[in-house]
């Protein structure tokens, strides 16, 4: 069975993403599958780090297109708590460590450019 988590609050938008499939995920419900947290929110978003990672990507597109994503999803007491249970797993630990990494310099550079 997946696991599920519950999200507060079912006004989120999520720059980036197909606003039909997020407003038709976000608007009715409060618990979502493990599923729909991996391919919806984290995978993507993991995604982005490892181009970035590779240069494949302009640190200036993804903060300027996806800053405010990144860290609505990665701060999100849920998202962590969702992520400590799958780090338990030792076949899965440090899962997502793109989208981390990706967070912190997101927020490094928030930081240094005086925009927090």
């Amino acid at each position: 069975m997946d696991k599920q988590i519950n999200i507060r609050g079912d006004s989120v938008k999520l720059k980036g993403y197909n606003q039909d499939t997020i407003r038709t995920l976000f608007s009715s419900k409060k618990v979502f599958s493990e599923f729909e947290i991996e391919d919806v929110l984290l995978l993507h978003l993991d995604d982005l780090g490892y181009y970035l990672r590779k240069n494949l990507i302009d640190f200036d597109y993804i903060f300027n297109g996806f800053e405010y994503d990144v860290t609505l999803i990665w701060e999100n007491h849920e998202i962590q708590k969702y992520l400590k249970w799958i780090d338990a797993d030792n076949e899965t630990k440090d899962a997502y460590s793109e989208l981390k990494m990706l967070y912190e310099k997101l927020k490094k550079y928030k930081k240094q450019k005086h925009l927090e």
